[in-house]
């Protein structure tokens, strides 16, 4: 993970904005297929190419907007993880740390360590930064989905969800944070249209090898100077 270069005046905050910058970047929660009698069926036994390659663009999104805007990505996959999820991008080197991550309560930690109404903010410039990248490499991975595939994916709400509580952090009025997850979608878009290419390979390396890790990453993308 990378640290900010400057130090901070308020040490928990500077946990915590760290943690901001380093969260899992995306899990969404699979539907269950159900049988005639109402049994769950493992949702692996109904999974298409397609669909593969649906989560495959929507992680490849989360990677290459992370890496574009110097977040940490420490791996990704497309293989269901023992928590249920279909997909899974990750930035700490150890991936058990990420999966402990509980977004909404970091955000809320933070909040309370952010200046108040009218206090000078240029203390926690870099914990702004890192809030509005996050922002935006949360979103992309559905804005991938809308640009490169036909059909979006199930149950990814929950990265709109913790990208509306971290613009919190940067505006006050729910007003104001519908509008900024506007920026950051059309921020989102335009860095995936510029960099299509390395999108897709991304996505086809995952339909490959399942799950990558930093270097693997690294590798796919070298070709194009991201």
């Amino acid at each position: 993970m990378q640290a900010p270069n400057q130090k901070f005046t308020n040490p928990d905050r500077q946990k915590a904005s760290l943690r901001v910058g380093g969260l899992a970047t995306s899990r969404f929660y699979p539907w269950r297929f159900c049988d005639d009698d109402g049994r769950g069926i493992r949702a692996l036994d109904r999974r298409s190419r397609q669909f593969d390659r649906n989560v495959a663009i929507h992680e490849s999104g989360h990677v290459v907007a992370s890496r574009l805007l110097n977040l940490p990505v420490a791996g990704v996959t497309i293989e269901i993880t023992a928590s249920g999820h279909y997909g899974e991008t990750w930035s700490a080197a150890d991936r058990d740390a990420d999966a402990d991550v509980d977004t909404l309560q970091l955000v809320d930690q933070l909040s309370t360590l952010m200046p108040a109404p009218g206090e000078d903010r240029g203390g926690v410039a870099v914990e702004l930064e890192r809030a509005s990248s996050q922002v935006i490499s949360l979103l992309a991975g559905v804005e991938a989905e809308k640009l490169f595939t036909a059909e979006p994916l199930p149950n990814t709400g929950h990265d709109l969800e913790e990208a509306k509580a971290i613009a919190g952090l940067i505006v006050r009025s729910p007003r104001s944070i519908d509008a900024y997850i506007e920026f950051a979608r059309v921020e989102a878009r335009a860095l995936l249209v510029e960099h299509r290419d390395v999108v897709l390979a991304l996505a086809d390396a995952l339909l490959k090898f399942r799950t990558l890790d930093g270097k693997q990453i690294d590798d796919v993308i070298k070709a194009y100077q991201i």
